[in-house]
């Protein structure tokens, strides 16, 4: 796994290791784990933009604010939930 971080958001790729394949086979994950590793890969994706943008846009709406915060919660659930099935698969 690599870690990078922006500013305050940490983004994880996983990678897939290779054990006792030959260095001239490809291998392929199932469908629902590479659904799994897009799909976080959105999701981080989106938190990053409501962290660096959205909520700084909507600072002088209250409700705005609010929405905002509320969906960044969710995303962060969401990416953490994805994260342990991830693990389990890989």
């Amino acid at each position: 796994m690599c870690t990078v971080s922006l500013s305050h958001t940490t983004f994880k790729w996983y990678t897939v290791r290779k054990v006792g394949i030959s260095k001239n086979t490809t291998t392929m994950l199932n469908n629902h784990i590479y659904n799994l590793l897009l799909q976080a890969t959105q999701e981080h994706k989106s938190l990053w933009r409501i962290k660096s943008d959205y909520r700084e846009d909507a600072k002088d709406c209250a409700e705005c604010s609010a929405f905002w915060e509320k969906l960044e919660k969710d995303k962060e659930q969401h990416i953490a939930e994805l994260e342990a099935m991830i693990k389990k698969h890989l």
